[in-house]
């Protein structure tokens, strides 16, 4: 940061190059915002996004660096699932120390308790339901035979509460097609 006298403002800063270029680059990572990133700069917060607008390397900058801040994030995210996903051990540490009338430590006990957490039923269920749909799918497909034509009954057998989801959608859209 430049110097300054006391009693004066912080020194402007100007475009320097690939020096400013490095400063956005890892401010843009960071998550700052524009105007943390012009405080940062030593400039108002216009001439921040004016240098945004007139100098392509700014701008190449910013997209490069929110590209691979997001790409972190979704590695992140992905070690994240996938832990979710296998289930996986936590280490807990107990120390307790034992003291003498004195208060000194006469004995240190460390007690480890190793925790297994098991898979995310929801999320593999949600993984599945996505990267299988066609044998993992929370919705049922059935078939309608080509032979039957339009006005035709057709008989399902259903559970009570599939009748009841069925006379609520039918009742939602304004029908009694049926009479279950």
């Amino acid at each position: 940061m430049k110097s300054m006298n006391k009693g004066s403002k912080p020194e402007r800063r100007k475009y320097n190059g690939q020096e400013t270029l490095d400063l956005i680059y890892e401010a843009v990572f960071a998550g700052k915002t524009n105007k943390e990133i012009a405080s940062l700069l030593l400039i108002n917060p216009d001439t921040f996004y004016e240098w945004k607008k007139n100098i392509p390397d700014i701008s190449e900058t910013i997209k490069r660096a929110e590209a691979n801040h997001r790409e972190e994030i979704r590695n992140a995210a992905r070690i994240s699932l996938l832990k979710r996903i296998e289930g996986y051990t936590v280490e807990d540490r107990q120390t307790t120390e034992r003291h003498d009338k004195d208060g000194n430590i006469v004995a240190k006990t460390t007690k480890t308790t190793i925790r297994y957490i098991m898979p995310d039923t929801m999320l593999l269920m949600f993984v599945l339901n996505n990267l299988d749909s066609e044998n993992f799918s929370n919705s049922q497909r059935v078939k309608v035979p080509e032979e039957i034509s339009a006005g035709e009954s057709i008989f399902l057998e259903v559970t009570e509460q599939e009748a009841e989801l069925i006379r609520q959608l039918n009742e939602l859209n304004g029908q009694n097609l049926t009479s279950l």
